[in-house]
């Protein structure tokens, strides 16, 4: 057993009774307060250290977050660059196919017009010559042109009919005849147009007897009737003059020809259709001038897709600088079989068609 140090116990009691009891309290309480003034130290200490740590975190934080933004715009931007480059790249791409296949498309319709035009041609050739026609046709006759309907009587009749689309069908065939006074080369009745001299090469050898060229344009004689006798031939347009032609030229369009039922073998009309204003109509015109068994010789531009006209529609307008129309094939065959049925049709492009039509026999 650990033995007692009697003096050290004696001198705490003693000390004890003589500093006595506030002494004591007194000297705790300093205690507690040096306690609690260096525990209030540390704390601030502390507090001042992890507020500089806090700083120093949130520094580093908003550098890391700014490097982290910029690595992310740069991979962004890399991959709106790559996006580009391949969009690029596609578009390239789809743009050689492209090119090769509209090259392609081309040569191949080069081709087919080259074969199309040498067989018309070769027909032409074959043809017997253009006198001895002359002289077995000398029994036709051309007959005079009536002096009713004058062109004037029809536009009144075709604007009582369509009051409102009336004012812009003769602003669109104003527009054609300053076209084609400022660019006669334009026309499709000259050797400038290849797609003329084609149709040349079908017409002629299909022509017989009285002709009546319906639309036959500005020019003296269109090439497609060169060749054939001018004695024979009839014209009409809504302008020019008669003495511009070395045939029977009369101002009047297909809505109110002014012949007599039945006067024509031949009727030509070369691009014109898509220029009438009454369809219909001029179609039942054109049946009425022509003879028995007579044939109508057409040049046709489709334009695929476009829908039937009807001059009467609500909406109908103008729907370029010189059309209220164009033709689709479908359509125009349908409004054309009640007057006519086809013998011939040659597809030149894909767009012109030459035809030879024959006219119905209960006209």
């Amino acid at each position: 057993m650990a033995r007692f140090r009697r003096s050290r116990f004696v001198t705490w009691i003693r000390r004890s009774f003589v500093d006595g009891p506030n002494t004591t309290h007194s000297k705790e309480a300093a205690a507690h307060r040096e306690l609690r003034d260096e525990l209030a130290r540390i704390h601030d200490f502390v507090e001042e250290r992890l507020s500089a740590q806090q700083r120093i975190f949130e520094s580093c934080l908003v550098q890391q977050r700014s490097l982290l933004l910029n690595v992310e715009n740069g991979l962004m931007n890399k991959i709106v660059e790559a996006g580009q480059k391949t969009d690029n790249f596609q578009n390239l791409v789809v743009n050689q196919i492209e090119a090769v296949r509209q090259t392609q498309t081309n040569d191949l319709l080069d081709l087919r017009r080259s074969l199309i035009s040498a067989e018309i041609h070769g027909r032409l050739s074959a043809h017997p010559p253009f006198d001895a026609i002359r002289d077995v046709g000398k029994s036709s006759c051309l007959p005079l042109p009536l002096t009713e309907p004058t062109l004037d009587a029809t536009f009144r009749m075709l604007e009582i009919r369509y009051p409102r689309l009336f004012p812009v069908y003769r602003e669109l065939l104003e527009a054609g005849e300053r076209s084609y006074q400022a660019n006669p080369r334009d026309s499709v009745s000259v050797y400038d147009n290849p797609g003329a001299v084609t149709f040349r090469a079908f017409c002629l050898p299909n022509l017989r007897g009285t002709v009546l060229d319906i639309g036959c344009g500005p020019v003296p004689v269109p090439i497609y009737l060169q060749g054939y006798d001018l004695a024979l031939v009839a014209g009409i347009d809504p302008f020019g003059a008669a003495e511009q032609h070395p045939f029977v030229f009369v101002r009047a369009v297909a809505e109110g020809i002014p012949w007599t039922d039945e006067s024509f073998d031949t009727l030509v009309v070369a691009t014109s259709f898509d220029h009438f204003f009454d369809l219909s109509l001029g179609l039942r015109e054109m049946a009425r001038v022509l003879k028995p068994n007579g044939e109508l010789i057409a040049w046709v531009y489709y334009v695929p897709g476009m829908p039937p006209y009807d001059p009467s529609a609500e909406g109908a307008g103008k729907i370029d600088e010189f059309h209220l129309f164009h033709l689709d094939k479908p359509w125009f065959l349908q409004t054309m079989a009640p007057h006519f049925t086809v013998l011939e049709e040659l597809n030149i492009d894909g767009f012109s068609h030459f035809y030879r039509f024959l006219r119905k026999p209960y006209h």
